[in-house]
């Protein structure tokens, strides 16, 4: 798909306290015509889980090898590595960094759709519903135990880089979306965010494979945009990542519904 075809998709809509939400194309990004009386949130489907946990089968388990002896060593299990991939409270989680006994994960799959914003109005971060609901409900869905290791969290919320728009006050947060910088960091700088910007409201660069994030999108398994929680080109606007991996700095309006959620947490590691 074309780049002008994709900013048509994502045409935008003026700010206001209507609620309406946008007619999605099928890159999940809206049209500037159409109606929607009442938006859903649209969540995966109940109990779904993108990936399949170790199976503990006793009729599968192998004789146990002799215990070590003389000069030989038990083998110690090794920790996380950054870039690589750690299961947590029933979630596939990718592992950006790892600092000391602490590791930045984020969710390897589009987890669920959800409404950044439940109405078409200037909004940051720090007072959305998005971040209200991953601090609240979702993180209560993990056990004490899993709870216990979820790091709380200074969350530095800039603006956008190339619009100017106020990305808010700083927020302390155990659950959060990563930010613009966070996505050059973590996922391949090539100096076109922080550069001059260019005539596109996109961020096209070798890294878009790296970018792309599946879910279960209406039934179907397939690539869908997620979305950030820096602001896009105005405060009615939350940057994302495209179906395809661009970074649309532009972004989408707050109040559609079926934008896709990525957790990020840092999690205690020596737990």
């Amino acid at each position: 798909m074309s780049i002008e075809n994709l900013k048509r998709s994502a045409g935008r809509e003026g700010s206001g306290d209507s609620g309406q939400g946008a007619e999605a194309d099928g890159n999940g990004l809206p049209r500037t015509t159409g109606f929607i009386p009442m938006l859903r949130t649209i969540s995966l489907q109940r109990g779904f889980r993108p990936w399949r946990k170790a199976s503990g089968r006793e009729d599968s388990v192998p004789d146990a090898d002799p215990p070590p002896s003389g000069d030989e060593a038990p083998a110690v299990a090794a920790g996380p590595e950054t870039g690589g991939m750690m299961e947590f409270g029933g979630y596939e989680w990718k592992v950006l960094d790892v600092q000391g006994a602490k590791a930045l994960l984020l969710s390897k799959d589009i987890i669920e759709l959800r409404r950044y914003h439940r109405k078409n109005r200037t909004v940051t971060w720090g007072d959305c519903d998005l971040r209200k609901y991953l601090n609240g409900e979702f993180y209560e869905l993990f056990c004490d135990e899993d709870r216990g290791r979820i790091v709380e969290t200074q969350v530095a919320n800039t603006g956008n880089q190339w619009f100017g728009t106020n990305g808010g006050a700083d927020t302390t947060d155990r659950v959060f979306l990563l930010s613009l910088e966070e996505v050059v960091r973590y996922f391949g700088d090539s100096g076109k965010l922080l550069g001059e910007r260019s005539d596109e409201d996109w961020i096209i660069d070798e890294y878009n494979d790296k970018r792309i994030a599946c879910g279960n999108i209406r039934g179907k398994w397939r690539s869908w945009f997620w979305w950030l929680r820096s602001p896009g080109c105005r405060g009615t606007y939350a940057a994302l990542v495209h179906t395809d991996g661009n970074v649309y700095v532009d972004g989408n309006i707050v109040d559609y519904n079926n934008g896709g959620v990525r957790p990020a947490l840092w999690l205690n590691i020596e737990s």
